[in-house]
């Protein structure tokens, strides 16, 4: 059922596809009741593998989320983080997903495509966005966790199935006409890159932290700044006298690329107040940037969106001094930038 309550749209679980009917792109909504996380592996599990999902989320909601979760006494548990993963990692398998399950209610980060439309529409269900880098804040509108299933996958991958109590705020981006706010807006997204600069950043940031199943949130620092402003950084601190497209300087020594098991013992890595990860910095010449852009034929927003990822895989451990390390970074960039729907034009 849908509820108005002081001012907000509420939908509380078990949800109809009637309740769903004059929900439309861009409302905003909350909801109270059944949610269970739900990411990559349970997708698998279900659609290739044949496996019946252990929680029944018929006419109820799935949350694309690794959690952080304290064990307590009793086998109960308790929320401490639950950001949103990346949508668009379970996009092939969204459509057979709902299918199979009846699930009414999408919950992710970022946009999907056609199969996640087709499902909405279909079944009668819509995807929602919960915004990015409240983790912290959605916990608190926990009120429970009922039940956790699948528990070999690890944290991250488990099915936790909790009680919400007007969890949101969620932005619709796909209703049950099969609208898409995502592709509707994507004209004028393009027309206005610049202005989205710092949104695009923080998608590639997530993405890649998502790609490499960071369990964390974390702190990234990004400057842009001038051709000479890198020329001067790249002979102060590497003795190279010239322009590169960017610049990463990592806080963290992995000793195995993207394995951030060793942080479990490492307290001085994360930030004192807010908790996160400090991964490093990163330096794009802006000017470089433009010039590879129009070389390469792709635009500046694939560009800009690369060096960010190609970045952020150097915070986490990665390099290409070797062509095996070179083969290794230029797949997960573009892997990462592919989930995003950034390609090459």
């Amino acid at each position: 059922m849908v509820e108005i309550r002081d001012g907000k749209k509420v939908l509380i679980t078990p949800v109809t596809a009637q309740d769903l009917e004059d929900i439309k792109v861009g409302d905003i909504i909350y909801l109270d009741g059944s949610m269970t996380t739900c990411r990559d592996v349970a997708h698998r599990r279900l659609v290739e593998e044949g496996r019946e999902l252990p929680v029944d989320v018929r006419n109820n909601a799935i949350f694309h989320a690794g959690p952080i979760i304290r064990p307590l006494e009793n086998d109960k548990f308790q929320m401490v983080s639950v950001g949103p993963t990346t949508s668009m990692r379970m996009e092939k398998f969204e459509y057979e997903f709902v299918k199979l399950t009846g699930v009414r209610v999408i919950i992710g980060k970022g946009g999907m495509k056609e199969n996640t439309e087709r499902a909405c529409k279909e079944f009668g269900a819509i995807h929602c966005v919960f915004p990015a880098g409240n983790a912290v804040v959605a916990a608190t509108e926990v009120e429970e966790i009922v039940r956790a299933e699948w528990r070999d996958l690890g944290m991250p991958e488990t099915l936790w199935n909790c009680r919400v109590k007007e969890f949101g705020p969620l932005i619709v981006s796909i209703d049950t006409k099969g609208n898409n706010m995502f592709e509707e807006n994507k004209v004028i997204f393009n027309e206005r890159k610049d202005a989205a600069y710092e949104k695009i950043a923080k998608e590639v940031v997530e993405a890649a932290l998502d790609f490499e199943k960071c369990p964390y949130e974390a702190e990234v620092s990004l400057v842009l700044t001038t051709d000479e402003e890198i020329r001067k950084t790249n002979a102060e601190f590497r003795k190279i006298d010239r322009v590169t497209d960017v610049l990463s300087f990592p806080m963290l020594d992995f000793d195995t690329p993207g394995d951030f098991s060793f942080l479990e013992e490492e307290e001085d890595a994360f930030h004192p107040d807010t908790g996160e990860l400090i991964l490093g910095d990163i330096m794009i010449a802006v000017g470089r940037m433009r010039e590879q852009a129009e070389t390469y034929g792709h635009g500046e927003v694939r560009e800009y969106a690369f060096l960010i990822a190609h970045s952020m895989l150097h915070l986490m451990g990665y390099d290409h001094m070797e062509p095996n390390e070179a083969a290794v970074m230029e797949k997960k960039q573009e892997e990462i930038l592919e989930e995003l729907g950034i390609l090459r034009k």
